[in-house]
């Protein structure tokens, strides 16, 4: 039986962490998103594949939209989190 720690599987990243030490270029990872000015200050994201492990992952299965908006006293209507808030919700993840 696996041993999980946090939820993470410490064999399956330990096997990971050699695959990388082994074959270093298997960690390089090209992440991407495309963005559409809707107007104003919105606009919107939209998560796209990756490359990964050495092979392209077009379809991955979170793909998604993510408004992006300012808050009003920043003239935005308020549509989403501003750019700042995406930081740091990313930092936090």
């Amino acid at each position: 039986m696996a041993k999980h720690v946090n939820g993470i599987d410490v064999e399956a990243l330990g096997a990971v962490v050699q695959a990388v030490k082994d074959q270093p270029e298997m960690g390089r990872c090209v992440f991407r998103v495309s963005n559409q000015w809707q107007g104003g200050t919105n606009n919107r994201a939209t998560v796209q594949g990756f490359y990964g492990a050495l092979e392209e992952h077009p379809d991955r299965a979170c793909q998604r939209e993510f408004e992006i908006d300012e808050p009003p006293v920043l003239l935005g209507q308020d549509r989403g989190p501003n750019p700042v808030e995406y930081v740091l919700i990313a930092l936090s993840g």
